[in-house]
């Protein structure tokens, strides 16, 4: 692959993945004489936010060439660093076709319904597995774009990432992205002219100097975090074993569990005016919207009155493991009555958002005298698979996030005078997690459902008195992201031998970004066991003063511009 070339492959659906894993009823033919599948997303599913989650995953490569293999005594060069790439883009374009067999949702485009706000997903194929994904009329089926891109003589070299902590202003990503944040309704990135719709998933793979940037991108309506990370430890352990793993297909998308059934839909509509206003009352971690554009269109919907362009600023924080206990000591409750709930315990997660939490607030209002009313939430999304009964399996991939609202004082955020002030945040975060049952679960999708448009709906805490935070700490554990790819020598001497090289995942990113907030806990390999990174994005004075706040810096290690 020449130097500072972008190559894109497309990847299609056959037939038999079709027919094999979907229902007569989510299968059909359109006029265009495609064989088509039709995924109906989930009442949750309609609310997520309007945007691709792209995650970068960044290898280094050990071994990389130039290198040399030993063999009888005859040292012989290995193939050139482009036949390293090649080896690698194919093994993983294989890994990535075995592994969608049991994903074709994500060959489709996202389709609304403007009337009620409904989200499918239409994957369309030709009848018989040949032509390319054209048919006999003309008409072209779903693809996937897999690009590859070489910038090792442009950007950054891997070790030079890897020293600076990977800092996102090195991560653009019109370089390493195959999307960008927002979705473009009527692309033409499937090749058709499927207007009013948007693909859902794209690959780029991104070789710098001794490493590699992979991207993957998914609409954020298809699948949360657990999702994304149950399809992503496939497609690499597909690439270590040579093979797809096993999948329960009916179960991983039985997105009718989180829909709310229209019955039910009927009934609630059709109740008394006290009892709907019940249920709304029940939910306030969410909000309605008077209007927004089409929601394949908008994405983040800002704040009323948000209109002053200001400076936003994002850094990545480094919390050690001692950081971590420490912190987690101070948040402990000492006395569960007075510490707003009969809870007599925190999590090192608990911790965290409470420390947040509060140095946020401090750095937005400095100098807040502590008795001025005013309300404050941090808020969060809660994987709720295991809390609805009977419980989704975690591999299930659509989105299970209900989200959790801790509410306090604003005075008593950022007051710490009483030296209270961490285990009271901490607890009502507790509080606000341990909330999310299987009864406020499906009371909150019958909220969802019993609203005119599910696109209007989103959370509530967005105020400058609100953060938000979520954490994908617990995403991957050590190996489940690394591979090794066999590299055969290039010299006649050197007989059948080759060299294995080992790709390393050795940190999770988002692409460059500057916003305010959002706070992200970022994957660990190890637990906690080394720290926790979070990403957090503030307004520039915000930040300035954060990187200032003794309490907030003094359990961090690092900062990652």
């Amino acid at each position: 692959m020449a130097e500072g070339k972008t190559t894109t492959f497309r990847l299609r659906p056959s037939r038999s993945t079709i027919v094999e894993k979907l229902s007569e009823e989510e299968r059909g033919s359109g006029s265009d004489g495609m064989l088509t599948a039709t995924y109906k997303l989930s009442t949750v599913d309609s609310i997520m936010p309007r945007v691709y989650t792209r995650l970068l995953f960044l290898y280094e490569v050990a071994n990389a060439p130039p290198f040399q293999l030993q063999t009888d005594n005859t040292r012989a060069d290995i193939a050139s660093v482009a036949n390293l790439h090649e080896r690698i883009i194919g093994l993983l374009r294989a890994s990535l076709e075995s592994t969608l067999q049991s994903y074709p949702i994500l060959y489709g485009r996202l389709r609304e319904d403007p009337a009620t706000g409904a989200l499918s997903v239409l994957v369309k194929c030709t009848a018989e597995d040949v032509g390319g994904g054209v048919n006999a009329a003309g008409a072209t089926g779903s693809s996937i774009r897999l690009v590859v891109r070489d910038e090792s003589e442009t950007s950054a070299a891997f070790q030079e990432l890897s020293s600076e902590g990977f800092p996102l202003s090195k991560l653009d990503g019109d370089i390493f992205s195959p999307f960008g944040l927002l979705p473009v309704v009527g692309s033409e990135s499937s090749e058709g002219s499927d207007q009013g719709s948007v693909d859902v998933f794209a690959v780029q793979l991104t070789f710098v100097k001794g490493g590699m940037v992979m991207c993957v991108a998914v609409h954020h309506c298809l699948c949360d975090g657990p999702g994304f990370a149950s399809f992503m430890k496939k497609l690499l352990a597909a690439a270590r074993l040579g093979h797809a793993v096993p999948s329960n297909h009916r179960e991983e998308f039985r997105m009718e569990k989180l829909t709310v059934a229209p019955q039910i839909v009927e009934d609630l509509r059709s109740s008394d005016e006290g009892a709907k206003q019940r249920l709304l009352g029940q939910h306030p971690e969410y909000r309605v919207l008077p209007q927004i554009p089409s929601a394949l269109k908008a994405s983040f919907r800002p704040s009323a009155g948000a209109t002053a362009k200001v400076e936003n600023v994002a850094n990545i924080f480094k919390i050690p493991f001692d950081g971590l206990e420490r912190l987690k000591a101070a948040a402990q409750p000492s006395e569960p009555s007075q510490s707003g709930g009969e809870v007599s315990w925190v999590s090192t997660h608990d911790a965290i958002c409470a420390l947040v939490w509060r140095c946020v607030m401090k750095a937005r209002f400095p100098g807040r005298d502590p008795r001025e009313p005013g309300k404050s939430i941090l808020g969060q999304a809660v994987n709720s698979r295991s809390r609805i009964v009977p419980p989704l399996p975690e591999e299930y991939f659509g989105s299970v996030n209900f989200y959790a609202a801790a509410r306090m004082d604003l005075g008593d955020v950022v007051n710490g005078a009483s030296g209270k002030s961490l285990e009271k945040l901490a607890v009502a975060v507790r509080n606000s997690i341990n909330a999310k049952t299987n009864e406020t679960v499906k009371s909150a999708l019958k909220y969802i459902a019993l609203q005119d448009n599910p696109a209007l709906i989103m959370h509530s805490f967005t105020t400058v008195n609100d953060y938000t935070v979520t954490s994908w700490v617990a995403m991957f554990k050590a190996g489940d992201l690394d591979f090794t790819v066999e590299v055969p020598a290039s010299s006649e001497s050197s007989g059948d031998s080759a060299a294995t090289v080992s790709l390393t995942c050795r940190a999770v990113r988002v692409p460059k970004a500057a916003f305010d907030g959002l706070g992200i806990f970022l994957p660990s390999f190890t637990g906690r066991k080394e720290g926790v990174e979070v990403l957090m994005g503030l307004k520039k004075e915000a930040m300035d003063l954060l990187m200032k706040d003794e309490e907030w810096m003094s359990f961090v290690s690092r900062v990652v511009h």
